[in-house]
């Protein structure tokens, strides 16, 4: 066994412990600043806090990168898209893995909300997380609900001039 392998295993263990540590406090976290949300109609209206720059969405924002920077992700982007502010985008991407949502998140030069498999919201705190933050639950066993709840989401955002990724 070479030095740097053991020394690989020796972080192994600790880097988990930080990673789902970093995943569990986050979405406690979350859970705690849900009343920000409340308040981000009236944010928009009287303060005219642009999308992207609510509480929430910094909160969000801070929490994929926390997770992406303990899993020991390093992203890099390269864009030359020009993309107005407040125009609503769909984002589609296909993942490897489930983190991938976190990166997404973290890199994105504006704030998604997600869709995810309803499956996912039933673990506790990281699932309500989920929802807390906006993240839309698709029944991916029942096509014409699913096609149904997007056709709902996709009108949701247009009011709000939201992304979805």
């Amino acid at each position: 066994s070479s030095p740097s392998s053991l020394l690989e295993l020796l972080f192994l263990f600790p880097r988990i412990f930080i990673f789902i540590w970093t995943i569990f406090l986050g979405s406690v976290l979350i859970l705690l600043f849900i009343p920000l949300r409340w308040i981000h109609p009236l944010l928009r209206q009287y303060a005219r806090i642009p999308n992207n720059y609510l509480p929430m969405d910094l909160v969000v924002r801070l929490y994929c990168r926390c997770i992406c920077t303990a899993a020991g992700i390093s992203i890099t982007t390269e864009t030359n898209n020009k993309r107005e502010e407040e125009e609503p985008t769909l984002l589609m991407y296909s993942h490897v893995s489930n983190i991938d949502a976190f990166c997404v998140g973290s890199s994105c030069p504006f704030y998604c909300k997600f869709i995810g498999k309803a499956v996912i919201f039933l673990i506790p705190i990281f699932g309500w997380a989920g929802y807390a933050i906006g993240t839309q639950p698709i029944s991916r066993g029942n096509r014409s609900k699913a096609v149904k709840d997007l056709h709902a989401l996709q009108q949701k955002y247009r009011v709000y001039q939201r992304s979805s990724a």
